[in-house]
């Protein structure tokens, strides 16, 4: 307050202040101006605050606001008024007039207000956007005053853009349909779509603004529906590029790996032929990298077509689609007349060496005129392969000038020799069909113009006769073609093992079967099954129902923001598999999420997903076929993977999605086990995998141990004589049956340890060498595990762990089948020990984890429709098993009654498989015993001759089978004719031939 009074004392006060104080103001006043007399009012305020104890922030603020406005003030007037603002303020704005001339007062303007907001708390640039706020304000009420003309401008100017973007739009429209046009002249909708485009851009310019709105929309939707022209006429190119192979790669090398080899011949004959053939592999060369670089071309345009073409670019497309195409049929035709040539080297080659090693003097120049022929003339002159054949054949029957030569050579052609012209081991006069025309064709088709040489003797061979050695009749031969025998009928089943001897020996496939009574063993025929059905399958229909189901899966996978297309399907018989092919990032666990929604878009009742397919880079949409395929047990029996297949222990599984006839071997699994609800096809495929081990083996190398409790499922096979011992109903009695198999495997274990083998096959390689009898091999059958379980869970569990572990080595296996699968009947132990498993239809995702430890059988569809795993797969294959008839299944059964052999390994090891004694009278024991069978004192008569009761022994004997002979046995030691069973001993013979009467009268 003291500086505040010194201050004032020195401003304030006017006229003389003597020396002192106007050497002070003077000053003061020059330099600032007016601005000093402001100078004491901040110390008068800040010593009274002081004083009165108020000195706070907001005093300061106001202060610094107060000071601020009068510094700035000065500024602002010191241009028009230098002696008001001092020196101080006058030379700033001199400066400041320098850099901003007319504007030098509007910094200082703008810091009064700054001062003043600062004084008074208001908002940081309040004041100035107040001004700028009522200056908008006001050039708004002046623009309202011209818009009418405004709007006007405006108006015109957005009509004429409008018009304009119209046009241009509608310009390239028109070019992309003009372009369409002439690519599909016959295409009326894109016509109709020029013309009206054409119309709209003729009436833009009178047009006014709702006429424009309608135009532009019907623009929107003439582009809408190009687009889905082009997304169409996109996948129809697409599709027709993936058509284009013809197969010629394939066929141009099969015939690479069909033409002959150099042979080394030297004569002139064979060396033409040799320039001919390598000239034939140099073509087939050109023709495969040919072949190789249209697959190349088409790879990459189909690479390139994978999302919907722009107009021009499907024409284009278009254009370069039927190019290839030509040039794909004229390498196939070029392929065509290679692969017709390399057919007939082979024929030329023999032809050749024939005639180079032909000792006589008229065969040199004959060889030198047929060098220079094909020499001459090239490829061309192999198909007049006839014509030289025959004139060679004349020049031979021809009088020779050298008689001591044309007796050294033989007189029957080469051609027609019978001994080296076979078919599958077969001479030609074998294969004689019905008819000439038939004989003609094979003829010809095995032996290249061997119908030129032929002549007259066609009628002699078709109606029975043979070609001798000089070309006459001799003998008649049956006209019809005999099938040659198959090799695998003969070979071992093991591959070590040769087949048994004595009456257990095959018979030839061609034997005729007795129509009744008794015969020795041997395999059914496939004859005996029911011819398959021939299904008339439109196969244009299914081809086109299977791309719509590919579309309408692309569409769904869309829908829901998936990048995924489908690449290629696979038919099988039950279902159908789409190649689903994720583009890159794309989550397969997304695709796999929209199982239901992909059934729902689809119209079927599930589709299981496999993710990924093995071997493949894609994923596997298994969607059920409208119309299933059915496949039979013959086609199975049938089919090459099963008759010419290495498997030790064939069982006929199905056939799968790509096709193929899946057979597994049951001694690599080496046991399994089969699960599925009722109704799902398990008891059928129990039946086709038995039937699979009895159509490739006899009783003596494979025997059964059959248990069903339900009592009708494997009853059937009673009496058949690859059964050890009757089908076990009781569930009781199966647990002592299961550990009696314990027992069996036991003793076969200390058989092979006295021989020094580790396994069967070994064991019956150096049995016979010893003096041992062989050992079939043993199938467990167990249809319905579930009721043995409820009834002797641990005995039955112990018994099948047992077996489960050790029996393989023995050659004994376990099938195993339940319809309940559940955690209490297929327990951890049993699982564990039989990882092969075949999954049938269940009802829920829960029991196809208990089967198979993973989801997807709750998807089947039923009636065979399977899941098979085994140890080696990646993830279970689905598959569709075969269908064997009641019908079939009871004629088979009812041959296999009718065949005896002598069952030594029943006599020796049967009492290991019974169960436990029935505590029964004998006269219960007797109470199914027929002795009104006409057989049963031919039996007695027999047993009494020979003082020994045998079961095989009746079985040749009387001409029965198995189960009929066995009857036989236990009547007669019912009646006390003959004694209990001794295990590997024959029976005792109880009474003499003057004791009969007493029985039968």
């Amino acid at each position: 307050m003291a500086i505040g009074l010194a201050a004032a004392g020195i401003v304030y006060p006017p006229g003389d202040h003597g020396w002192l104080l106007a050497s002070f103001k003077r000053p003061v006043f020059e330099a600032v101006g007016w601005g000093a007399f402001a100078a004491p009012l901040p110390f008068f305020a800040v010593g009274g605050l002081l004083f009165a104890r108020r000195l706070t922030g907001k005093a300061w603020r106001v202060m610094g606001g107060v000071l601020l406005m009068v510094v700035f003030a000065l500024m602002t007037v010191a241009p028009w008024w230098p002696g008001v603002s001092g020196a101080w303020a006058s030379r700033i704005a001199k400066t400041v007039g320098r850099a901003l001339g007319p504007l030098e007062a509007a910094p200082f303007a703008l810091g009064v207000s700054f001062g003043l907001e600062l004084a008074c708390a208001w908002p940081f640039t309040s004041l100035l956007r107040g001004l700028l706020r009522g200056f908008l304000v006001g050039l708004e009420r002046v623009g309202r005053a011209f818009g009418v003309v405004a709007g006007g401008v405006r108006d015109a100017t957005g009509r004429a853009k409008e018009i304009g973007a119209l046009q241009a739009a509608l310009r390239g429209l028109e070019a992309d349909l003009t372009v369409l046009v002439d690519t599909y002249p016959a295409s009326g909708e894109v016509r109709d779509w020029l013309g009206h485009a054409q119309r709209l851009t003729g009436r833009l310019s009178a047009m006014d603004a709702a006429e424009l709105e309608s135009a532009a929309l019907e623009l929107e939707s003439a582009e809408g529906a190009l687009r889905e022209f082009c997304v169409d006429k996109t996948q129809v190119l697409a599709e027709d590029v993936r058509l284009e192979d013809q197969g010629t790669l394939e066929n141009v090398t099969a015939a690479q790996r069909a033409l002959p080899a150099a042979w080394g011949a030297r004569g002139p004959v064979a060396q033409a032929v040799e320039d001919v053939r390598r000239a034939a592999r140099l073509d087939l060369l050109r023709l495969q990298e040919a072949a190789r670089r249209e697959a190349r071309e088409r790879d990459a345009t189909l690479a390139a077509i994978q999302e919907p073409l722009r107009p021009a670019a499907v024409v284009t497309g278009n254009a370069a689609h039927q190019q290839r195409l030509a040039e794909a049929h004229e390498l196939q035709a070029r392929a065509v007349v290679v692969i017709d040539r390399v057919g007939v080297i082979t024929s030329w080659q023999e032809f050749a060496r024939d005639l180079d090693k032909d000792p006589r003097a008229s065969a040199r120049p004959f060889g030198r005129d047929l060098a220079g022929a094909l020499r001459q003339q090239g490829a061309p002159a192999l198909f007049e392969l006839a014509e030289w054949r025959r004139r060679f054949t004349a020049l031979s029957s021809a009088p020779n000038s050298e008689p001591e030569e044309r007796d050294s050579v033989d007189s029957t052609p080469p051609a027609l020799d019978p001994k080296r012209h076979t078919f599958e081991g077969l001479p030609f006069h074998d294969l004689i069909p019905d008819s000439e025309a038939g004989f003609e064709a094979v003829f010809e088709l095995n032996f290249p113009g061997g119908n030129a040489l032929l002549g007259e003797d066609v009628a002699a061979l078709t109606a029975g006769a043979t070609v001798g050695a000089s070309g006459g009749a001799a003998a008649p031969v049956n006209p019809r073609p005999v099938r040659p025998r198959p090799p695998w009928e003969d070979a071992p089943r093991d591959g070590s093992e040769p087949a048994a001897s004595g009456v257990a020996e095959r018979l030839p496939a061609g034997a005729k079967i007795p129509a009744q009574g008794g015969m020795p063993v041997r395999v059914p025929d496939a004859g005996m099954l029911d011819a398959s059905s021939v299904s008339s399958v439109d196969r244009a229909a299914i081809d086109r129902s299977a791309r719509e189901r590919a579309h309408v899966i692309d569409e769904t996978l869309s829908h829901f923001g998936l990048r995924a297309k489908v690449k290629d399907y696979a038919r099988g018989p039950t279902v159908t598999r789409y190649e689903v092919e994720p583009a890159p990032g794309e989550k397969i666990s997304r695709i796999a999420s929209l199982q239901n929604d992909l059934a729902r878009a689809l119209a079927v009742g599930g589709v299981r997903i496999e993710a990924p397919v093995p071997g493949k880079s894609v994923i596997g949409l298994e969607v059920p076929n409208q119309d299933r395929e059915p496949v039979t047990f013959r086609a199975g029996v049938e089919d090459k993977s099963y008759a010419h297949g290495n498997q030790r222990l064939p069982l006929l599984l199905g056939k799968s999605i790509d096709g193929e006839m899946v057979v597994g071997d049951l001694a690599r699994m080496p046991h399994l086990l089969i699960a599925g609800s009722t109704g799902s096809g398990k008891s059928v495929c129990v039946n086709t995998l038995i039937m699979s081990l009895i159509y490739r083996y006899l009783p003596t190398e494979l025997r059964f141990v059959m248990i069903d409790p339900k009592m009708v499922e494997l009853t059937p096979y009673d009496g058949i004589p690859h059964m050890v011992r009757p089908v076990v109903t009781n569930p009781t009695d199966a647990a002592d049956v299961l550990l009696g198999c314990v027992t069996h495997m036991e003793r076969r274990y200390k058989m092979m340890s006295r021989i020094g083998a580790k396994n069967l096959e070994q064991y019956n390689l150096k049995a016979p060498q010893l003096g041992e009898e062989r050992l079939p091999y043993l199938i467990i059958v167990i249809d319905e595990l579930a009721d043995l379980m409820i009834t002797s869970p641990k005995e039955v569990e112990a018994a099948i762990m047992r077996l489960a572990q050790m029996a393989r080595a023995t050659g004994m296996h376990l099938v195993l089948a339940t319809q309940r699968p559940s955690v209490d009947i297929l327990t951890s132990l049993i699982k564990v020990n039989i990882p092969a498993r075949v999954a049938f239809a269940v009802s829920s995702g829960h029991d196809s984890r208990t089967i198979l430890d993973t989801a997807g059988a709750e998807r089947l569809t039923g009636y065979g429709d399977m899941l098979y795993y085994q140890p080696g797969l990646s993830k279970p294959v689905r598959l569709q098993g075969p269908y064997i008839s009641e019908g079939e299944l009871a004629r088979i059964t009812d041959f296999l009654r009718r065949q005896y052999f002598d069952d030594d390994f029943g006599e020796k090891y049967g009492s290991d498989f019974d169960g436990a004694p029935e505590a029964s009278t004998t006269s219960a024991g007797t109470q199914n015993i027929d002795f009104s069978d006409p057989l049963l004192k031919q039996a007695a008569d027999i047993v009494v001759e020979e003082g020994y009761a045998s079961v095989s022994r009746l079985q040749r004997r009387l001409a029965v089978g198995h189960s009929r002979a066995g009857k036989l046995i236990d009547g007669l030691e019912a009646m006390g004719i003959v004694g209990p069973h001794l295990g590997s001993k024959a029976r005792e013979v109880l009474i003499t031939r003057e004791s009969l009467p007493e029985y039968f009268g």
